[in-house]
């Protein structure tokens, strides 16, 4: 009988220490900057990294990063030709971009992000407008640029 609850007791505490050992710790934040920077940058392993980590959110191994992966879209002024329907275009570059602002910006200091990070964010927003733009027809393509260039434009003169 006493083998049995020692044995009981081992599994138990056995259990509980691989639930913990699987339990993903809370990321420190320079650690927690350093993904969301690689989450971020104009590069096309970066924009897959991203996508990735977004279409797995609720995994542990992306849940611990806690980051805030919601989106509200396309910001930009009407003022752009055509605006609701390149925001509709636009709209995975647009949610990385809102990635970047809410997770980076949160993350380093302010003069950071407004002297560095602010910047590399808004290439990556370009870049990944880019990669959308050269899946257009040559006519559509050079529209889809001049969009992109606008939309870029109103995120490098913001001070967010």
């Amino acid at each position: 009988m006493k083998t049995t609850a020692f044995i009981s007791g081992a599994l138990v505490t056995a259990m509980a220490a691989l639930v913990l050992a699987s339990t993903p710790a809370a990321a420190d934040p320079k650690h927690q900057l350093n993904v969301a920077l690689s989450l971020t940058k104009n590069t096309a392993s970066s924009q897959t990294y991203w996508a990735n980590m977004r279409r797995n959110q609720n995994e542990p191994y992306v849940k611990r990063w806690s980051f805030y992966w919601w989106t509200d879209g396309c910001t930009v002024p009407k003022k752009i030709g055509n605006s609701d329907y390149w925001k509709g275009v636009f709209a995975t570059p647009c949610a990385r971009h809102d990635f970047g602002y809410r997770n980076v910006k949160r993350l380093a200091s302010s003069s950071k992000w407004k002297n560095t990070y602010k910047k590399t964010v808004d290439d990556a927003f370009l870049f990944d407008m880019g990669n959308v733009c050269v899946k257009f027809s040559k006519t559509k393509k050079a529209s889809c640029r001049i969009a992109a260039a606008a939309f870029y434009a109103v995120t490098r003169v913001r001070e967010s």
